[in-house]
């Protein structure tokens, strides 16, 4: 082989990683899990707190509230702690006499949006509402999902008020 041949397959995959690499960056306009202090200045542009902290593996979370519900935005599928491309937003109670899984199951067979689950090892119920951000969620689509999020936290109130802790 010639040295320019080599050179220039040398240069071609330098280029290809750059370029790969980029790919992980979140264009200017739209909202990504790759970039957690662009989506926390999404949801305070949107009057909602949110402050960016790391979760207990060291991968990034957003604090935020809603409809009266602290709640947390976890990152996953992150390389180093890095460019993660989805998202869970999450909100746990903790044990209550009126926990179980036939309720979560309950809220599961009416509700679209966030998915409740039961953890019989501490008896919390948790809510989360999973998304992929690959490519990016423009600013309306990234509304529409907080607005979701929102929406399905203020359905809680009445959820629970139906099934009150005996």
């Amino acid at each position: 082989m010639s040295r320019s041949y080599i050179a220039f397959s040398a240069a071609v995959l330098a280029l290809t990683a750059t370029q790969s690499a980029q790919a992980e960056i979140c264009a200017d306009g739209v909202v990504c899990a790759s970039n957690p202090a662009g989506m926390v200045s999404a949801i305070q542009a949107l009057g909602y707190k949110a402050s960016l902290d790391k979760d207990s593996s060291g991968d990034p979370k957003i604090i935020s509230s809603a409809s009266g519900y602290d709640y947390d935005i976890y990152f996953y599928d992150c390389n180093n702690h890095l460019n993660c491309s989805s998202i869970q937003f999450f909100v746990s109670f903790t044990k209550d006499s009126a926990n179980s899984e036939m309720l979560a199951n309950q809220w599961n067979l009416k509700k679209r949006m966030g998915k409740m689950a039961f953890d019989p090892a501490d008896g919390s119920i948790n809510l989360q509402y999973d998304l992929s951000t690959s490519g990016g969620l423009n600013k309306t689509n990234f509304k529409d999902v907080v607005g979701w999020w929102d929406s399905t936290l203020g359905a809680l109130h009445t959820f629970f008020a139906e099934h009150p802790a005996k």
